[in-house]
This record gives C-alpha cells, sequence and structure tokens, in this order.
C-alpha cells in the first residue's frame, strides 16, 4: 500500500516539474517565432526597395542613353548640313527652319544619292501640242492645231510641315513657300468659217502667255502634296485674218489681250519605282480685257477699233505623268483649257475722220484641248 501511495506522489510531482519547464518554454517559443516573422518581413522589404531602386537606376541609365543618342544624332546632322552648305549642293536654310535635314531635304535619285543642284527651285521646259476651237455664236467659228514650247521656273524655300489640323495653318513656318513663273507661245493655223461672210482656210494665229504665283506646298497625306497657288497671268492671241473669203468679203488682223487672276491648285501623289501623278486644276479671273481690230486691212480709211471687255472667265485642268530620272524628271501631260468672255463695250467706227457706226466685239468661247511633254530639272 504504501508502495503506491509513494509513487502516485512521485508521479503528481513529476507532471508538475512537467508543467513548469511547459509554462517557462512555451512563451519563449512564441516570442522566438514573433522575431523570425518580423525579420522575414524585414528581408522581404529590403529586397524589394533594393529592386526598386535597380529598376530605377537601369531606367535613368536608358533616359540618359536616348538623351545621349539625341545630342549626338543633332550634331551629326548639322554636321551633314555645314558639308552640303559648304559644298553647295543646296542652300542653307532659312531662319524659319530649325532642322536642315527636315525643311530643306535636298533632292534624291532613285539610289538614294543626292542630286548636285538646288533644290530649292527647278526649271521645266518642254513642247505642246494643241487643237483649238474658237466660236462666236451665231457669227463665225475658227478651228485649228497649235504648237508651241514652254518653260517653267519655280523657286520653292522650303517644305512646309504636314498638316493634321486646322490650327497648323496658322504656325509661322506654314507660310507661302513656293513662287513659280511660267511662259508659253505657240504658233498655227485655222480655219474660219461664217454662214454671213463665208470660209476662209490656212488663217495664221498666235499665242502667247506670261503667269506668276505663289502658294503652299502643303503635305496633307503620306506621299501626297497639295499646293494651293494664286498669282496674276496675261495672254496675248493674235488672228491674221487678211484675205478673201469665199464669198470675196475681206478680212483683217485682230489681236486679244487678257489679263487675269489664276486661281487654282496642284496635287502630286508620289508612287513606287520612281513614279509619280499629278492633277492641276484652275480658275482664271478676268480683270482686264482689250480687243484691237485692224479695220484698215479692210480700207485704208478705216480706223483700228478698240474694245474694252469687262465680263469673263477661264478654266483649265491637266493630268501628269511624271518619270524621276538620275538628274531629270520627264513628264507627259493632257490638258484642256477654256475661256468665256462677255460682250464688250462699242467703240467709235470711223472712216476718213468721220464715225459712221460702232464696233463691238460679241461674246465668245474657246476650248484648247492638247498635250505637253516636258523635263524638269
Amino acid at each position: 500500500m504504501n508502495k503506491y501511495i509513494f509513487f502516485t506522489i512521485h508521479l503528481v510531482i513529476f507532471f508538475l516539474q512537467a508543467g513548469f519547464v511547459y509554462a517557462d518554454f512555451y512563451p519563449g517559443m512564441q516570442r522566438r517565432q514573433k522575431m523570425e516573422a518580423v525579420a522575414n518581413s524585414l528581408n522581404m522589404i529590403e529586397h524589394r526597395q533594393e529592386r526598386i531602386v535597380k529598376e530605377k537606376m537601369k531606367e535613368d541609365q536608358s533616359e540618359r542613353e536616348a538623351y545621349l543618342e539625341k545630342i549626338n544624332r543633332r550634331d551629326a546632322q548639322e554636321n551633314v548640313a555645314d558639308r552640303l552648305a559648304e559644298s553647295k549642293i543646296y542652300r542653307p536654310p532659312n531662319k524659319r527652319s530649325p532642322n536642315p535635314l527636315v525643311k530643306n531635304k535636298p533632292p534624291r535619285r532613285k539610289d538614294g544619292t543626292a542630286r548636285e543642284y538646288d533644290p530649292e527651285s527647278h526649271f521645266e521646259v518642254g513642247l505642246e501640242h494643241s487643237y483649238i476651237r474658237y466660236k462666236e455664236p451665231n457669227v463665225m467659228k475658227e478651228k485649228g492645231h497649235m504648237t508651241g514650247l514652254f518653260a517653267v521656273y519655280t523657286y520653292k524655300r522650303s517644305d512646309n510641315d504636314h498638316i493634321k489640323k486646322l490650327e497648323d495653318l496658322e504656325r509661322y513656318d506654314n507660310w507661302p513657300n513656293f513662287y513659280r513663273i511660267d511662259g508659253k507661245v505657240s504658233w498655227g493655223q485655222v480655219d474660219y468659217d461664217s454662214q454671213g461672210t463665208g470660209s476662209l482656210d490656212g488663217v495664221d494665229d498666235t499665242m502667247a502667255e506670261m503667269r506668276a504665283v505663289a502658294g503652299y506646298d502643303l503635305p496633307i497625306f503620306k506621299n501626297i502634296e497639295f499646293a494651293p497657288y494664286v498669282g496674276a497671268g496675261y495672254r496675248y492671241l493674235f488672228d491674221d485674218l487678211r484675205g478673201v473669203t469665199t464669198t470675196g468679203a475681206i478680212g483683217f488682223r485682230r489681236e486679244a489681250n487678257y489679263v487675269y487672276a489664276p486661281i487654282g491648285f496642284d496635287i502630286e501623289q508620289r508612287l513606287k519605282r520612281g513614279w509619280s501623278l499629278g492633277v492641276n486644276l484652275e480658275y482664271d479671273y478676268l480683270f482686264y480685257g482689250r480687243q484691237r481690230s485692224k479695220l484698215g486691212d479692210v480700207d485704208p480709211g478705216l480706223n483700228t477699233v478698240t474694245n474694252r471687255q469687262r465680263d469673263g472667265f477661264g478654266l483649265r485642268g491637266s493630268f501628269k505623268i511624271i518619270n524621276v530620272s538620275d538628274m531629270w524628271d520627264f513628264y507627259f501631260e493632257p490638258f484642256v483649257r477654256y475661256w468665256n468672255i462677255n460682250d464688250s463695250d462699242t467703240s467709235l467706227i470711223i472712216f476718213n475722220g468721220t464715225p459712221i457706226g460702232l464696233g463691238q466685239e460679241p461674246t465668245n468661247n474657246s476650248t484648247e484641248y492638247g498635250f505637253k511633254v516636258g523635263a524638269r530639272f
């Protein structure tokens, strides 16, 4: 019995000691676990901060490299522009053009090399041939073929920026950037026909024209340039109607002079393999017209009658096919030109100093169809 009591007491004492030991050990274990969790969190935060710092340094390095590359590219462009200017390949840009390689690109051949002439200007020369039909309703008509020469000089001071919105047109750089002077002379023979005075074939005609315009060269779409323009023009036509018609009527020389304002636009689209297409449309507003009829060819006693023409207009259009070669651009350009002039003022017809009547140039219109073959360089 005593043995069982003694064993029970020792067993109780053992459990009590084990409880005291666990009570002392458990709080310490919890503290260690908490400290380990806090340490792990701090390590994670530290690694994250290091990663953020490395990424930031990498971004800063990329920005610095991009900036240095930009500076080097700009310096290279300026050096190239200086060398081109010194070699007189093209004219240096004006003050409005901050980037010479963007605003004044030298013209290129198909292989990408620069042409050795001034890109800010170019010449055009060529031949033209046309069929013209002149008509005074209910009075007379003339028709025949004309052949002539033409020349064009265009000065282009810079390339305008791309136009993406209306505000772009107000930029200082996008001012009129090209100026063009063109002239032509043509000659030929026409056939005269009238219900009242008969007919006469082989009438010599000569026509001359001179124009000057200024305009914008606006690259609105990719590879397409739209160039509106306005200016002043002069047209002269000499009709040598001297001779005797089939009814015995005697003809006389006539001169037509027009001063007008051309208002129009050019569109040119660059294609692949050195080809381009162009379109021109134009309205001509008549400012002043003067018709001179040399009636002295009929009888020396008659005067030369001069009639003022106040109302009229012209229309013209063309389609151009262009091929770009190494130094020349060759093109073929069908065209149509139309004039419509109203009745002129009346003037006295005088015979040997005595007025015998009034003379007037009636309403007339002319239509000319033809084509041009030219070279641009």
